[in-house]
């Protein structure tokens, strides 16, 4: 298996829980979604933590570089959170690669549960290889105090 690294930083305390994801286009494989102190069905982050994101995605086709964009939809609109092209990141189809990013959530989200989507594309000609959504539920610090949730820490 493959790592590409992406804005992110891997904290050995830290526990990455698998992640329920639906896929939402391309026609490469995924295969698992991990973030740190979540899993199941929603991901409960709190605002201002970062939080790790490890993807396994295995390409259809060779592609010499690829673009991740990550976006969530928040009251309505589409909001890109991350949109760059990966240095180093040409891929391979049958080998499995682990895509890993950093999401950290913003205040102005607290107490919002929203859809947050990461997709692949070749960088050369903008087609989409992959795409996977998940659940995200933003809390604030004083959000649910003395309560605790699958997944949240």
């Amino acid at each position: 298996m493959k790592l590409i690294w992406i804005l992110s930083t891997f904290l050995a305390t830290t526990s990455c829980g698998v992640v329920d994801y639906t896929r939402c286009g391309g026609s490469g494989s995924s295969w698992q979604l991990r973030v740190t102190d979540c899993e199941g069905p929603l991901c409960y982050m709190r605002a201002g933590t970062p939080y790790p994101i490890q993807w396994d995605m295995t390409p259809s086709i060779p592609i010499a570089s690829l673009r991740l964009k990550v976006s969530a939809i928040y009251m309505g609109l589409q909001v890109t959170i991350i949109n760059a092209v990966l240095d180093n990141s040409s891929v391979q189809p049958g080998t499995t690669y682990t895509i890993q990013y950093t999401l950290t959530p913003y205040e102005v989200a607290c107490r919002n549960t929203m859809r947050v989507s990461a997709e692949l594309f070749n960088a050369a000609n903008d087609v989409g290889e992959v795409c996977v959504a998940y659940q995200v539920h933003v809390t604030c610090d004083e959000e649910e105090a003395g309560t605790t949730h699958a997944g949240r820490y």
